[in-house]
Parts: structure tokens; sequence; C-alpha cells
């Protein structure tokens, strides 16, 4: 689920945040994903792939409740179906 419910779009360079609170939509603030344990496995420097691999985050940092990313190209971030 997104806010706007057409996806959320990024510029390149920008940075967000992914969290696993799923019952609220992403935004420009924080992507929402089900994935709760992706935080034990991401690493600064790791890549990030959305939309299939059509849109691609570098991970900054990585605590226990998100992990922030600079997106590398500009996209948007696609609700999951």
């Amino acid at each position: 689920m997104c806010e706007p419910a057409e996806g959320v779009t990024f510029d390149m360079g920008e940075i967000t945040h992914l969290a696993s609170q799923i019952a609220t939509p992403s935004t420009k603030d924080c992507i929402q994903t089900d994935m709760e344990d992706l935080p034990k496995a991401l690493r600064p420097g790791d890549l990030i792939s959305f939309n299939d691999g059509d849109l691609g985050a570098v991970c900054l940092e990585v605590t226990e409740a998100s992990i922030k990313i600079q997106f590398k190209e500009a996209g948007t971030v696609l609700p999951f179906k």
C-alpha cells in the first residue's frame, strides 16, 4: 500500500528509509516492507532493487528499526500486487 496509491516517486540521490510497519502505507519518508528480518540481512553499501530491478538504491545505514537508503536513479516505487 502506498500514498499516493499509484506509487511513491523519488529523485536520483534522494534518501529515505525502509521499515517493517506494514499497517501503514509507504510514503516519501518511509517505504514499508513485510520483510521483518531485512535489517539483519543488509549492510551499508548493499544494493536494493525495487519494481523487479527497474529501480535501484544503496543501503547507507542499518538499525534494528529501519534501513536508510539512497536512490541511484529517479523512479517510482510501485505498490506490491
